[in-house]
């Protein structure tokens, strides 16, 4: 329908009372959508404190296993011979490397070749073994090329590769195994009925061979060049052969990594509480706040989170029971957390396992360090069904929707009496105009009949 709009009432009331009437029945639509804006407002907060809580939760589960704390720094006197890592379970200490010989693969090449790959070869079998299995045969009818035959033998799949060089006269069928190690070996048997393709036809260009290297004087041999079980924890690589080299291999703690797990829970910790202390003011003179101040459960995580960084682990005996004591301490301005590295390092030199235990659950004890309790605390708070955080989330998207639906309905009704109180004073102007006009008329009716008896 066409708006009605009005440059000036007959009647002589304000020309802009129409939109000022309008504009009053809109005030409660524009009480519902700032209720609206405040509510995606607090969902945002609620969203960014659970994100930022789930943070915290993932810094703690780094910290909340024996496991966490056995991280090892492997380090070789010269990697381009010996490269090596080392698991949370490798003895510390230093291993010295001697006599390295690499594993290599077998590889055969046709001795005389053939004038071109694409010369058409007589018929015949080709047969070869390879390490221990069975022996493989193609069968050429005739006429096929050397480029046939090493599509035949590659398509066996059998860990055998066969290629082609050409030296600028001949063409060469090359035979590689895929794997190294004295018993992975290429072998042309005598079933082999090829021209030019016999055993007698070929020449080793790679001879197949185990590595080998001796460890502290013990002599240790596999058909790879790396050597995953010869120590416990240990992955020991061979990348070069030496000639007279002894080389070093060292396992020491890596306490860096742990610190700086430590140090990813207290930036974590600081997360959540910045979150909280900027959705939590309140402005005395104005008496506003933001989304957050007032939250109960809100200040229930935060008080929780700081009674469990102040208590000590119970049940645990030592000189390490709290973060305090490993250089985690509270700044008293804004609660926030920092870390001394230098105290917790020289926590670390001193009793490495006290220190662990300050955070991990000790099964055989039956105690429940910091870490287990921040976990399983932070488990219950942001649950995603059945969690505190996503039970706010739920609630908020419930109040919205609801919201959502009764500006619907408020904008309707405002759209009814809009429409009504712009034809109502429409038909008042009408109604005056013509009044107006009826009331002229009979004035210069009038008018003309005193005028001839006035001359």
């Amino acid at each position: 329908m066409q708006e009605i709009t009005f440059s000036g009432l007959a009647s002589g009331l304000p020309s802009d009372l129409v939109d000022r009437l309008v504009e009053l029945q809109q005030r409660p639509l524009t009480r519902l959508a700032d209720r609206r804006i405040s509510e995606q407002t607090r969902l945002s907060a609620v969203q960014d404190f659970n994100a930022r809580l789930l943070t915290m939760k993932s810094s703690m589960e780094a910290l909340d296993a024996p496991a966490d704390f056995q991280s090892r720094i492997a380090s070789s006197s010269d990697d381009s011979f010996v490269s090596f890592s080392a698991s949370g379970t490798a003895a510390l200490g230093t291993y010295s490397v001697t006599n390295v010989t690499l594993a290599d693969n077998h590889q055969l090449r046709q001795a005389a070749g053939v004038a071109s790959r694409t010369t058409p070869l007589s018929g015949g079998t080709f047969a070869f073994t390879y390490g221990t299995g069975t022996e493989q045969q193609v069968t050429l009818a005739g006429g096929e090329t050397l480029d046939d035959l090493v599509t035949k033998i590659n398509d066996l799949n059998v860990g055998v590769n066969a290629t082609v060089i050409n030296d600028g006269t001949s063409d060469y069928l090359v035979l590689t195994g895929n794997d190294t190690g004295a018993a992975n070996s290429v072998v042309v048997t005598a079933n082999t009925t090829l021209l030019g393709f016999e055993s007698v036809d070929f020449t080793t260009t790679s001879t197949a061979s185990d590595a080998s290297f001796q460890l502290d004087g013990l002599t240790i041999t596999g058909a790879s060049n790396d050597f995953t079980t010869a120590v416990d924890g240990l992955t020991i690589n061979l990348n070069k052969a030496t000639a007279g080299e002894t080389l070093d291999l060292t396992v020491s703690k890596d306490s860096n990594t742990l610190i700086n797990q430590v140090q990813a829970f207290v930036d974590a910790y600081n997360g959540v509480a910045e979150i909280i202390d900027v959705h939590s003011q309140f402005d005395v003179d104005s008496g506003r706040r933001t989304v957050l101040f007032g939250d109960s459960s809100i200040r229930s995580i935060e008080s929780q989170m700081r009674r469990l960084i102040t208590t000590p682990v119970s049940g645990l005996s030592g000189p390490y029971t709290t973060l305090a004591e490993l250089g985690v301490t509270t700044q008293t301005a804004d609660g926030s957390l920092v870390l001394d590295r230098a105290v917790l390092q020289k926590a670390i030199d001193a009793d490495s396992e006290g220190v662990a235990k300050v955070f991990y659950e000790d099964t055989n004890t039956g105690v429940t360090g910091l870490s287990k309790q921040f976990v399983d605390y932070l488990d219950q708070v942001t649950d995603g069904v059945t969690g505190l955080m996503q039970g706010k989330i739920d609630s908020i998207d419930i109040s919205m929707k609801a919201l959502d639906r009764q500006i619907q309905s408020t904008q309707r009704q405002v759209d009814i009496i809009s429409e009504r109180i712009r034809g109502q004073f429409a038909s008042l102007e009408v109604l005056i105009s013509n009044m107006q006009s009826n009331s002229n008329g009979a004035l210069a009716s009038l008018g003309a009949l005193v005028q001839p008896q006035q001359g």
